[in-house]
């Protein structure tokens, strides 16, 4: 199980997720997929515009460096949601996601997230504030970067 301070710190890097109230109502658009463990779902520069609400179990979220390692920057699990800002963006994927365990997910398409967007204020409205609240963790984390003394961004990262 992933604490708070992990789950805060997956949520500003890889993605918040959605209400389940809002879950609830974009989930009969989508199509029902399962994925077994080490099964990829995309890799970092795909253009992917889905996103994912997760049913059950859990995926992880890395990069790989010019050197070749590996460095995990989050999972996601059961009753979360991923990709929301690349597909609102039209932007590549930034991460590789990995199946972690057995899992089933409802991926939907750009098209009908945003008609639902559009025709729903309390859908529209959990997207602003999804992306609004990863904004406030991204500017905080940044003025800890630039403001925190050397000994603490360094106890942060650690």
């Amino acid at each position: 199980m992933i604490d708070d301070e992990q789950k805060a710190v997956s949520d500003a890097l890889v993605g918040s997720s959605l209400d389940r109230f809002v879950q609830d109502k974009i989930r009969p658009l989508g199509t029902k997929l399962s994925f077994q463990v080490g099964q990829h779902v995309y890799t970092s520069g795909d253009l992917h515009p889905y996103l994912y609400l997760v049913e059950a179990g859990r995926f992880s979220f890395s990069r790989i460096g010019k050197s070749g390692r590996r460095g995990t920057f989050g999972i996601m699990g059961t009753g979360e949601s991923f990709g929301l800002y690349p597909l609102l963006l039209g932007i590549p994927m930034v991460y590789h996601c990995e199946c972690i365990e057995p899992a089933f997910v409802v991926r939907i398409d750009r098209e009908n997230l945003n008609s639902l967007i559009d025709r729903d204020p309390d859908v529209r409205w959990a997207v602003i504030n999804s992306l609004s609240k990863r904004l406030k963790r991204v500017t905080l984390a940044l003025h800890d970067e630039r403001m925190l003394p050397l000994r603490h961004r360094l106890a942060l990262r650690m």
